[in-house]
């Protein structure tokens, strides 16, 4: 489940001052809510990069540093799995890991994996 999907000027708030302040993390947020055995890949993807507005700065230089991390949450929240993606130019897609979960609910990561990005057509259709 996409539970925060950041579109480049979330961070971007109004002080009392009327002062314009950009949060300098974005964060995109995905929870699996069960254990679901199985194979998940975390891909990271330029998917574009906008110039923004007076009111809502936004100031994309590429190349940019992606942060990425897989984190368990029950029974206490542990990060599993924590790498950067360098990536270089609009519409680049890269594997950050790959990842297996077992029946338990426990991961293991493979960090060397590159799964190309499968494009979804938008009517379901491939």
């Amino acid at each position: 489940m996409l539970d925060h999907d950041d579109l480049g000027t979330n961070g971007v708030y109004r002080i009392a001052d009327g002062t314009v302040r950009r949060i300098p993390e974005h964060k995109e947020v995905i929870t699996l809510r069960a254990i679901v055995p199985g194979t998940y890949v975390a891909n990271v993807h330029v998917y574009a990069i906008g110039a923004g507005t007076a009111e809502e700065p936004s100031d994309p230089k590429l190349p940019f540093p992606v942060k990425v991390t897989l984190t368990r949450l029950n029974p206490i929240v542990v990060d599993i799995a924590r790498t950067e993606v360098l990536m270089m130019r609009l519409g680049e897609q890269r594997t950050a890991f790959q990842f297996v979960i077992n029946e338990r609910g426990d991961a293991k990561v493979d960090r060397e994996a590159d799964i190309p990005f499968i494009q979804v057509d938008p009517e379901g259709m491939n």
